[in-house]
């Protein structure tokens, strides 16, 4: 079994692929309205300190772009497998 972008392990069966998107589809959209640049700002103005408010950001980024990734290998998945089908 293969492994998205995000290290979860691609489910095998095509509604649970298409659940699993819908899930990081909807995961994404809301993280969209977070930009990484605010949540280091509002950090910095909270007196959090600078490393742990840049990390806080980039960790934001990174769990973007896995899943952002992950939708695209998703959606790969499922068009194989609907052809398959």
């Amino acid at each position: 079994m293969s492994r998205l972008s995000n290290g979860w392990k691609i489910p095998e069966s095509l509604d649970d692929k298409r659940e699993l998107m819908e899930s990081y589809q909807k995961t994404v959209e809301s993280m969209e309205a977070e930009n990484p640049l605010t949540i280091f700002r509002e950090h910095m103005d909270n007196g959090l300190l600078f490393k742990a408010g840049l990390q806080d950001a980039m960790n934001q980024l990174t769990t973007f772009a896995n899943l952002y990734m992950s939708i695209i290998e998703l959606k790969k998945e499922i068009e194989k497998q609907a052809k398959g089908n």
